[in-house]
């Protein structure tokens, strides 16, 4: 009879342990679903040596994939800036057939911006030993590389850095030789190991991402209302940033925003005060529609914030 209880107890708990599953899936913060947009500024070399064929160039390439990859991160290159502007300024000084260029005010914003600094780069090379059997000998010599990256990490807004890290590889490459002598006669050969060099930049970024990754989840997700038509409310950011229908956000108007008269820095932001509620009715690309939940209406260039 103590067996049958327990048996019972077990199969009445199993639709209580479903329903709690379902409930705290329900329960996770839809933030882990948005995008944030991050700007990647490219990479500046002030090591005084060099590594292998590691370049400024393609770190900063491989970071932009590597971000991307990720699913979390909406890239904005800012490898090409200097050159998307030209292009802009042509189209407005009318030296572009009308309609085919881009427009000034096209450049993608950014929340954050990442900029790496390569501080340190050592090649080292040295003998990794021998061992002669008579006429055979077995030896080879292994090179270490090692590089020391400075990662820094922006809110583009106030342009403050939110963080820093300072991340290194190391990878030793090791060749391995081998020869035969008869005589005057001497055949060798030699192999190498792996693409080293590749190795230490992916150490590298997976240390830059996971910095990344602590400092987005401090700064939050937030985006801005860009127009207001009858009761639909237009905020910048849609699909492409993992917006979906439902989604509930809090609507903050900004206070006055300190500025320095003579440089003209803007040293507070001004306080935000909480006037209302929206949830997400429709979703496009790059903008998302909705409606007022509670609160009062809100105007243009209010700030608005992911409810968890």
């Amino acid at each position: 009879m103590k067996n049958a209880i327990q048996v019972s107890g077990k199969r009445a708990a199993w639709p209580i342990l479903l329903t709690a599953l379902v409930a705290l899936a329900w329960a996770q913060p839809a933030s882990a679903a948005i995008k944030k947009s991050i700007a990647v500024a490219p990479t500046q070399w002030q090591a005084a040596a060099t590594v292998g064929w590691i370049t400024g160039e393609a770190i900063t390439a491989q970071l932009i994939t590597e971000l991307d990859k990720t699913g979390r991160y909406r890239v904005v290159e800012r490898e090409n800036l200097d050159g998307m502007l030209k292009e802009q300024d042509l189209g407005a000084a009318g030296r572009t057939r009308k309609g085919s260029g881009p427009k000034v005010g096209d450049l993608e914003g950014a929340q954050m911006m990442i900029k790496c600094v390569i501080t340190d780069a050592e090649e080292e090379s040295g003998k990794g030993g021998s061992v002669g059997f008579g006429g055979i000998s077995l030896g080879g010599k292994k090179t270490v590389y090692r590089v020391t990256m400075d990662v820094r990490i922006y809110d583009t807004q106030t342009g403050l850095i939110l963080g820093t890290a300072t991340v290194s590889a190391e990878q030793v490459k090791k060749k391995k030789s081998g020869g035969v002598g008869f005589g005057k006669l001497r055949l060798g050969g030699s192999k190498s190991g792996g693409d080293t060099t590749g190795a230490i930049i992916r150490d590298l970024l997976k240390e830059a991402i996971a910095a990344v990754d602590q400092q987005s989840e401090a700064l939050g997700w937030k985006s801005a209302v860009i127009s207001i038509k009858g009761d639909k409310i237009i905020i910048l950011g849609g699909t492409r940033d993992g917006l979906e229908k439902g989604m509930k956000f809090a609507v903050y108007s900004l206070g006055e925003a300190i500025i320095d008269d003579d440089t003209g820095e803007v040293l507070d932001e001004g306080e935000e005060t909480q006037i209302g509620q929206i949830e997400l009715t429709s979703i496009k690309d790059k903008v998302a529609y909705a409606t007022m939940t509670n609160g009062q209406n809100p105007e243009k260039g209010n700030v608005v914030r992911l409810l968890n």
